[in-house]
């Protein structure tokens, strides 16, 4: 091969080499007001990652932390997308954090590790969390006015009697939105929520829940292990997975989750009384099994319904009897 064409290939070689290496360049990590931000450069995001330990081994940070929604660095600006899932492991500085409507993931078990945070995590559109640290001084709060989604794991061990207030600007409760609520938990559902989603509301100590007519859809889960006596579903609702209710038993009040068993041994069912409003019985995905025997819960439809829901493959499995009438007025509009 002539020299040339040695040099050719030598040059082409080198190129490649160092083309592979800068594609596969670490990302660059900056420190901007005490938090560590790793720097994206093909995407130009931000992402806030762990701090280094000082020399004696301690991660020092702000009690209110404040992310940007820009960071700029050598002239080029990256957004601020993310908070790692390690970026504030088992910290005991950060008593407030302050997040811009950039952010787009966040893991609750992030900031369930901040063991002091002392105040709700939200933008303008999205509840992010409610530390339970908050709710050890307070016994209720309001979601602001504005917010449209509940993110996921936004709020979850809760302590004590708590009461949970939507606005009606939230439209979205994403899976597994609120959980782990072992205490008694009251919640008012949003008028311009459509859908419960999956697990949306497991495993939370709530007694009774009341579906308004705005809910179309109810999902896998969405109030499994919440120790339900009571169920009454609006007119709106459509579609229903038949385990949405399931695992409904007797637990002990509070942490850990354990079942209370009867003087046999044997699990309590909880669910004990359903009322749907509906006229045409929804749509069931699936076999209900929410008790060994589905005829001792009794389901309330109205008096003109009964005939629909008791002929139905999954309704009629209940004891199914019309509505009562509240009072007089009601019994002579009925007949």
């Amino acid at each position: 091969m002539k020299p040339i064409f040695r040099y050719i290939l030598v040059i082409t070689a080198l190129i490649c080499v160092q083309g592979a290496f800068a594609k596969n360049k670490a990302p660059k990590t900056i420190l901007i007001n005490s938090i560590y931000y790793q720097l994206n450069e093909e995407k130009k995001t931000a992402t806030a990652v762990a701090a280094p330990p000082d020399k004696k081994g301690k991660i020092t940070y702000p009690e209110h932390v404040i992310f940007p929604d820009t960071i700029t660095y050598k002239k080029q600006k990256y957004v601020f997308r993310t908070i790692d899932t390690d970026a504030f492991f088992v910290n005991q500085d950060i008593k407030r954090i302050t997040v811009p409507n950039t952010l787009t993931y966040v893991d609750c078990y992030t900031l369930s590790l901040c063991t002091k945070l002392e105040w709700p995590v939200y933008n303008d559109k999205e509840f992010i969390y409610l530390p339970s640290e908050y709710t050890k001084s307070h016994s209720d709060y309001a979601i602001p006015e504005g917010i449209e989604t509940i993110k996921s794991w936004a709020i979850c061990n809760l302590y004590d009697d708590f009461s949970l207030t939507m606005p009606n600007s939230v439209t979205t409760i994403e899976p597994f939105a609120i959980n782990d609520c072992w205490y008694p938990l009251s919640v008012s559902i949003s008028t311009n929520v459509t859908v419960i989603s999956t697990g949306a509301f497991w495993r939370c100590a709530l007694k009774s829940i009341t579906i308004p007519n705005n809910i179309k859809i109810i999902e896998s889960g969405a109030f499994a292990d919440c120790q339900l006596e009571k169920i009454t579903l609006g007119t709106g609702i459509e579609v229903i997975a038949a385990n949405a209710f399931h695992d409904n038993y007797k637990r002990y009040e509070g942490g850990p989750p354990m079942e209370k068993l009867d003087k046999n041994g044997q699990r309590q069912y909880t669910i004990r009384e359903i009322t749907i409003y509906r006229e045409t019985p929804p749509e069931v995905e699936g076999h209900f099994e929410l008790v060994p025997n589905q005829k001792e819960i009794i389901l309330y439809v109205p008096f003109y319904s009964v005939d629909k829901y008791t002929n139905h493959p999954e309704w009629g499995k209940f004891d199914v009897r019309p509505i009562p009438p509240v009072n007089d007025i009601m019994l002579t509009y009925m007949r």
